[in-house]
C-alpha cells in the first residue's frame, strides 16, 4: 500500500462509516451513496499533500452531475457533503426532481 493509499484510508475512515474507497474513471475517489437516487464522489484526496483540496461531485442516478463544489479542504469535506445531502432532501421535498431543472436548483 503506497503513502496515498493510507493517507486517503485514513480520510475515508475520518469521515465515516457512511463513506468507501472506489475507483471511479481510474481514479481513486471517497464514495457516499446518500441512498435517495443522489451519490457524492469526491476527488483529489488520493495524496500526501496537505495543501491539496478536494472536488466533491453530486450525481444522480449514477450519470447525471448535479453539482460539483471545487477547492474543499479536507477537513471541510464531511460538512460539504452533509450540505449537498440536505440540497437533495429539498429536492424531494419541494418535488424538483427533474435532471433539467435540478442543477440550476438553489444550493446552500
Amino acid at each position: 500500500m503506497s503513502a496515498c493509499d493510507t493517507a486517503q484510508n485514513a480520510l475515508c475512515k475520518r469521515l465515516g462509516a457512511e463513506y468507501s474507497i472506489k475507483t471511479i474513471d481510474l481514479e481513486r475517489v471517497i464514495y457516499r451513496d446518500f441512498k435517495n437516487g443522489f451519490d457524492v464522489e469526491i476527488s483529489n484526496t488520493h495524496t500526501t499533500s496537505k495543501r491539496k483540496r478536494a472536488n466533491i461531485y453530486l450525481w444522480y442516478d449514477k450519470r447525471i452531475m448535479v453539482k460539483c463544489v471545487r477547492g474543499i479542504p479536507f477537513d471541510n469535506i464531511g460538512i460539504e457533503v452533509d450540505k449537498l445531502y440536505i440540497y437533495t432532501c429539498n429536492l424531494y421535498r419541494n418535488h424538483n426532481i427533474n435532471p433539467a431543472t435540478m442543477y440550476n436548483a438553489k444550493y446552500l
